[in-house]
């Protein structure tokens, strides 16, 4: 998958390696919540709703406090997919956050397949 751009030195991870970032303590107003807990949380509530994901990226500052990623998801096998942003601060830099949309990138015409409902062949579908 081809989607997320790191910068400003952040590097990308798989999601294991979120397994391994620290979380401070918290605070009397602050309560960070892990990284990983987010994408876990995130992933089992998909499931919930019978939505597959597909493919992950993920990244994270060099300091570890701020984490981003994209979540490539197939809605109940219907052929619909979809584009799901996270993003996630220790720092209170930004709060935990969510978006969706189309991927600005498509598997191959071969692979795809026509929308439910249109009468473009997979061929076509994308170009």
């Amino acid at each position: 998958m081809q989607g997320l751009i790191a910068h400003r030195g952040a590097q990308l991870l798989p999601r294991e390696a979120l397994l391994d970032l620290a979380t401070p303590e918290p605070t009397e107003t602050h309560k960070p919540i892990r990284h990983v807990r987010v994408v876990e949380a995130l992933i089992e509530s998909l499931g919930f709703r019978h939505t597959e994901v597909l493919e992950d990226q993920y990244a994270v500052t060099p300091d570890g406090n701020r984490m981003f990623g994209v979540l490539q998801i197939d809605v109940e096998d219907s052929g619909v997919r979809l584009a799901l942003g996270v993003r996630n601060s220790h720092d209170k830099s930004f709060s935990l956050a969510f978006t969706v949309g189309y991927p600005t990138t498509w598997p191959s015409a071969a692979t795809s397949r026509p929308l439910r409902g249109s009468t473009r062949n997979a061929s076509t579908a994308r170009r």
